[in-house]
């Protein structure tokens, strides 16, 4: 991977702070890429109050693909809860920040994923 997974993150819960709001006090304790792993996931401990970050394998050699997924996920680090159903807003303003950096690393990234969409069955 060309970036600091963690880094990246919270230079992005930075951003994503700036558009929606500030964060709740969650300490993000880990970024990890795993093998495997189909999505990106926050695992949070509400108890501890920290957050976890899961990346896809997928990620490897990608920085687009790493900054999409990082973006994402730091719209559910602002506001985390402990359960994996997320509302849809959220979902949708994930996915509008994500794109949104994404475009930053590689102006094309929105519509290679168009591409990539239309070839899903």
């Amino acid at each position: 991977m060309g970036i600091d997974p963690k880094a990246t993150l919270l230079r992005l819960i930075g951003e994503a702070e700036q558009r929606y709001g500030q964060r709740e006090a969650f300490e993000l304790t880990t970024v990890t890429v795993e093998e495997g792993r189909k999505w990106a996931q926050t695992l949070v401990n509400s108890a501890n109050r920290t957050i976890e970050v899961r990346v896809s394998v997928f990620v490897n050699d990608r920085d687009p693909q790493t900054i999409y997924q990082l973006a994402h996920e730091a719209v559910h680090c602002l506001f985390p809860v402990q359960r994996l159903d997320t509302i849809y807003i959220e979902e949708g303003l994930a996915i509008r920040h994500a794109l949104d950096a994404a475009k930053n690393l590689d102006r094309n990234y929105p519509a290679k994923c168009l591409v990539a969409l239309r070839a899903c069955p």
